[in-house]
């Protein structure tokens, strides 16, 4: 009888595009961006910005919003559409990829705390 763990592993095509978002103490999975949802965003609703938060840069998108009564965000956005049609989903994922944030080295404070406390030399009395 073989286990779940022994034998041919397959490849979940559903987690594929998981990624762990470092940074937060309970790290939880999110959907990494995909190119063709952003092209869709884009098409739809870039003259607001609608692709730049999909695509997890709230601060462009902000920018989008703020002048979305001129006709420099849709400028914008044809731009990104061009960019976004042209380029392939591996520079896409690359370009998109997260880093994960530094941790600091986890140690045991243990030892510290069960120091005793430094005995400071008292003044000598005349």
């Amino acid at each position: 009888m073989k286990r779940a763990s022994e034998g041919t592993t397959k490849e979940n095509p559903a987690l594929k595009n998981l990624q762990v978002s470092a940074g937060s103490p309970g790290s939880q999975l999110t959907a990494a961006p995909n190119r063709r949802r952003a092209i869709l965003w884009c098409a739809a609703l870039g003259w607001c910005g609608a692709h730049r938060f999909y695509l997890k840069q709230p601060g462009f998108g902000a920018l989008y919003l703020l002048f979305s009564w001129t006709l420099i965000p849709l400028i914008a956005s044809w731009i990104d559409l061009v960019v976004l049609c042209i380029q392939d989903d591996e520079d896409f994922a690359e370009e998109r990829r997260e880093i994960p944030l530094l941790q600091p080295p986890a140690y045991d404070a243990r030892p510290l705390l069960n120091r005793a406390a430094p005995v400071l030399p008292q003044k000598r009395q005349a």
